[in-house]
């Protein structure tokens, strides 16, 4: 084959590759609710070998490779694929480790730094290897300062940094990854508005299931709701919340540990505060009818819920409050029983707030996708839920403390500028601050509990004292065909 026939199908190639993973990749992932699995896991393999593509040529740019044994560059091409940090992401999500996924780019960059040594890596950089004629081989002459070896490297660090943001930016990719939403817009903001009579009228006409009348014979749930929020404000809504140990359960293992920011796995926008809300709910009559105050908790990504079971709950029991617990002897563990054994807050509790139109994010709803699916939030002026498809719950923020002031320190940022940090999953302790010591001792955390308890009726002494209400829900009796989530 000709010269000109190798380089174009060298092109080709290239061509191919980048159209599978910038273009076919989205493609198979738009489509994934009608092939499934298999379009998922061949938009992941696109995207694999796009970006190990994208590497292996920076690599073959960036680095001069007359100055590497081949040994040492065989071995270089075979970690760009090894360690692709999509790669690397991918599987941190699948083990539910996700300090893989943080880390994800620097098992390359350490591979890089060893095996380029003092290579050249580009015409300008000091000739620090010579090749001897007679032996024909590399002859690696004095090394370089350090200082001149990072000044010759800042190219090939600063794209492996880059790659590194992207890889762990992934996980929040929402058309992959469904996760908590731990950001996001009310729905007073979001665009759309629409009539509790509208909803009601709309929703009877196209799901038979739900029912327009109301449950007087259900139980009023009068109690707070808490979560772990940024600097932003906007409504609990199609949201996941938390008791007081569930939050810190959720401060302490995905927050407070990354060192010199406040941000969690899935979450790029610090925490600073805790909010407090009181929430008054009524189930409906198609749930109450099962013997059932509360329904299952629904993750939330970006006001869209995620799951379990592709959110068919909503559909057949109306928009109703959910509860997740872990004490021992319930069922209430569904659908994260792998946390059975992990949660060592005493009576830790999450619960969701399905709102309106939520089988689409906050960008995408739309008047006519709530008329369809009608929020759970009774409309403004309802002092207490019905139980009807549309007021199943009403919420009003009462208060809030901030981080800092929950750890007892001034400043988190002061913290960190003495070398002190909250706390170290390696450590199991904090330093020059130890409120978060011993995350698995139960006592340790009841004694968090009671302090964040103390803060806000210290804070607020006039609001009344609320009990946490007991989480009822039982997958058994929720779904008519457990263990399957449908309701057909």
């Amino acid at each position: 084959m000709s010269w000109l026939g190798v380089r174009l199908v060298k092109h080709t190639l290239v061509a191919l590759v980048l159209f599978g993973s910038t273009v076919l990749a989205p493609c198979l992932l738009l489509l994934r609710k009608k092939c499934g699995a298999t379009c998922i896991v061949s938009a992941l393999t696109l995207f694999t070998v796009g970006s190990a593509s994208l590497l292996g040529a920076a690599v073959c740019r960036g680095l001069d490779r007359g100055s590497l044994s081949p040994r040492k560059w065989r071995l270089l091409v075979a970690s760009v694929w090894i360690f692709n940090p999509v790669l690397l992401t991918i599987l941190g999500l699948q083990l539910s480790r996700y300090e893989i996924t943080w880390w994800s780019g620097m098992p390359l960059a350490v591979v890089l730094a060893l095996l380029s040594g003092r290579t050249r890596l580009a015409a300008s950089d000091p000739d620090w290897v010579q090749e001897d004629p007679e032996r024909q081989e590399l002859i690696e002459g004095a090394p370089p300062s350090p200082s001149i070896w990072f000044l010759f490297r800042l190219k090939i660090a600063a794209a492996l940094l880059l790659v590194g943001v992207v890889s762990w930016w992934i996980p929040k990719i929402p058309l992959v990854f469904g996760r908590d939403a731990t950001v996001g817009a009310s729905d007073e903001t979001s665009g759309f508005s629409w009539s509790r009579k509208d909803a009601t009228k709309e929703a009877q006409k196209t799901t038979d299931e739900w029912e327009k009348r109301g449950c007087p014979d259900a139980p009023l749930l009068d109690f707070y709701m808490y979560r772990a929020q940024t600097d932003e404000n906007y409504s609990p809504v199609n949201q996941d919340m938390a008791n007081i140990g569930g939050m810190l359960w959720y401060l302490h293992n995905e927050i407070i540990w990354h060192h010199w920011i406040r941000v969690g796995s899935f979450s790029s926008t610090p925490k600073t505060r805790l909010e407090q809300w009181r929430i008054k709910m009524r189930p409906t009559c198609q749930l109450w009818n099962k013997g059932l105050t509360f329904g299952i908790v629904n993750a939330y990504d970006l006001g869209e819920c995620t799951g379990p079971f592709k959110c068919q709950n909503i559909k057949h029991y109306g928009p109703t409050v959910g509860c997740e617990t872990w004490d021992e002897g319930k069922m209430s563990h569904f659908p994260h029983e792998e946390w059975f054994h992990r949660v060592k807050y005493p009576h830790a509790a999450w619960y969701s707030l399905p709102g309106a139109c939520s089988s689409k994010k906050f960008w995408a709803k739309d008047k006519g996708c709530a008329l369809r699916e009608p929020s759970g939030a009774c409309p403004d002026g309802v002092e207490e839920p019905t139980g009807e498809i549309d007021c199943t719950y009403t919420y009003k923020k009462v208060g809030e403390i901030s981080i800092d002031e929950l750890e007892g320190i001034s400043s988190f940022d002061d913290l960190m500028k003495k070398g002190g940090y909250e706390y170290s999953r390696s450590a199991d302790k904090g330093k020059m601050l130890h409120f978060w010591d011993n995350i698995n001792s139960t006592d340790a955390n009841q004694r968090r509990i009671d302090i964040t308890l103390k803060k806000f009726m210290d804070k607020y002494p006039d609001h009344p004292y609320l009990e946490d209400p007991t989480c009822d829900f039982d997958p058994r009796i929720f779904f008519p065909h457990w263990p399957k989530g449908d309701f057909h």
